[in-house]
């Protein structure tokens, strides 16, 4: 990535709520990019929650209680932390449809362009020179599959 999208944000403060769990720096890393709280049914009426993250590959899972107050505070301590990223990565598949899109319509539009006596230089459409000046009988413009396209008078 290049510009803007490369930089990272400054370091911002942990939630109390997720400082309160007790959990290691690692741990507070891996949720920082990826980490939700699942409320898991136990038995016919018992209800759990559970901060759920990836850390050194493996998935970890801490209790966090019964109390649904409880983990609602650390859904929203989560979602606050993780906007950022979740913004940042927002950005770059927009990024990446833009540029696939473009790409898109570039390789759709080279063939009508180069029988109109056009061409891309870069992102930008140009006249041939060729198009643009007498071309003498000998003149042939190469398209992308090698075969020629012969301009002028034959």
């Amino acid at each position: 990535m290049r510009g803007a999208l490369s930089r990272q944000p400054a370091a911002e403060v942990t939630p109390t709520a997720l400082l309160d769990l007790g959990l290691s720096d690692e741990e507070l890393h891996a949720l920082r990019s990826c980490g939700w709280v699942r409320s898991t049914l136990r038995g016919r009426h018992s209800q759990i929650c559970e901060l759920v993250f990836r850390t050194r590959g493996r998935q970890c899972r801490r209790y966090l209680g019964t109390d649904e107050a409880h983990a609602n505070t650390i859904r929203a301590a989560l979602r606050d932390w993780q906007s950022a990223q979740n913004s940042r990565l927002e950005l770059q598949r927009a990024v990446r449809d833009a540029g696939d899109q473009m790409r898109a319509t570039k390789n759709r539009l080279t063939e009508p362009l180069l029988a109109a006596g056009y061409h891309f230089h870069g992102r930008t459409i140009r006249k041939s020179r060729a198009a643009t000046s007498g071309t003498p009988d000998s003149v042939a413009n190469v398209t992308k599959d090698n075969s020629t396209l012969v301009t002028g008078g034959e």
